[in-house]
This record gives C-alpha cells, structure tokens and sequence, in this order.
C-alpha cells in the first residue's frame, strides 16, 4: 500500500496491477489522485489498470467529475464494502474472491 503519491508511482516501476484504488487527497506535499493516476495511465504496466477514485468528495457532480477525468470507477467515503466488492468482480470479470 503506497502512502502518497510519488509512492504509487514507484510501485508501478516494480509491479503491474489489476485494479487500483485511488484516494484523490494524498497530502499537502503530494500531486492529487487524478495526477497519479493519469502519470500512472501513461506507464505501460498500467495501461489496462482499472483505476477506482476513492474520496470524500460525495455530492453528484463529483462522480462525474472523477470519471471523466479517468477513473473507471468512483467510490465515495465510507465506502460501501459490498459495492466494492462488487465493482471489483465485475471489472476483474470473475465470480468470487476472498478478501
């Protein structure tokens, strides 16, 4: 798990993943979650990463915001265990999977 963003980024020099989960809020001294996970997009690795945008932001406008910015999907805190979960079958295309 990466504490900011320059963090994230790195894990993807070493590592390719599936699915991201993205706070957009990462620290005063870090770029934003959209700036990740853009920079992030343009890696390889990461081309077919699914991005989900994790934030407070929760009105809804702001959905629509992060999803056209990029993010695959959106989640709004609290998140809702069972949605992402959810969310996470569907775009891995399986069935079950254990946490």
């Amino acid at each position: 798990m990466a504490q900011n963003g320059p963090e994230a980024l790195a894990a993807t020099n070493n590592h390719s993943f599936s699915i991201v989960l993205m706070d957009i809020n990462l620290g005063n001294d870090s770029p934003d979650g959209i700036q990740v996970m853009r920079q992030m997009r343009q890696q390889a690795q990461c081309r077919s990463t699914k991005f989900f945008a994790v934030t407070s932001y929760a009105l809804p406008e702001d959905r629509q915001r992060f999803l056209e910015a990029g993010f695959d999907d959106y989640f709004a805190k609290p998140i809702d265990k069972d949605k992402i979960h959810s969310a996470i079958l569907k775009s891995l295309e399986i069935s079950t999977f254990k946490v």
